[in-house]
């Protein structure tokens, strides 16, 4: 798939040029979000065909134009287990995107016959491309990215539209629309709980 990339530090420099449907994901220091740092995040827009990778080097996470992108009601963000990202995203940025679809999740709720529902398979089954994810415990935190992390965080964005395209039809073709609707409006809620404390934690869990 050919597509352009261009890596921004800190931010991005107008949050007017994206279109209103964007893949995003995160590249963090680890897992725990109360020790582990954001460092990259990555954002593909399929209008213009270009994936921006913002490098987060400052601190205080500073960056107007991206969070009022990440503000837009009316712009759809697409990730794969963006549950994870969206935490992350309120942590350091303050910021929560409301209109969101987890591919992840879609799988869960459409393919319930037993297949992979992580990332390297979906993109191998459902759309039959095979990609390197050995960047995935590389040093994000690094001042450059080296050429591997770059196709990686690429590869982690340029193909969720065609994904969800595909288990939107088998979601449909099984009745299970609003299901899936229902789980989507969910996330940014249960992400703010991750945020704060309540990652480990399902107060709604049965039994009590």
């Amino acid at each position: 798939m050919n597509y352009i990339y261009k890596i921004y530090q800190n931010d991005i420099p107008d949050a007017g040029a994206y279109s209103h449907s964007l893949a995003i994901d995160c590249e963090m220091m680890g897992l725990n979000i109360h020790r582990d740092r954001l460092c990259v995040i990555q954002i593909y827009d399929p209008v213009r065909n270009q994936v921006d990778i913002i490098q987060c080097k400052d601190p205080a996470y500073d960056a107007p134009n991206l969070k009022t992108l990440l503000n837009r009601p009316n712009t759809v963000f697409l990730g794969h287990m963006i549950r994870l990202d969206l935490a992350y995203l309120y942590k350091h940025l303050g910021v929560m995107p409301q209109n969101v679809y987890c591919t992840r999740t879609a799988s869960r709720i459409g393919q319930t016959y037993g297949a992979s529902h992580n990332y390297l398979d979906l993109i191998s089954n459902i759309l039959g491309k095979k990609i390197d994810k050995s960047e995935t415990s590389s040093y994000w935190g690094a001042e450059e990215l080296t050429d591997k992390q770059i196709q990686y965080v690429c590869q982690d964005v340029i193909f969720l539209h065609a994904l969800k395209e595909k288990l939107d039809a088998i979601i449909s073709h099984e009745s299970r629309q609003d299901l899936a609707e229902k789980a989507m409006k969910m996330i940014p809620d249960r992400a703010y709980f991750d945020a704060t404390g309540w990652w480990n934690e399902d107060i709604l869990s049965y039994p009590f």
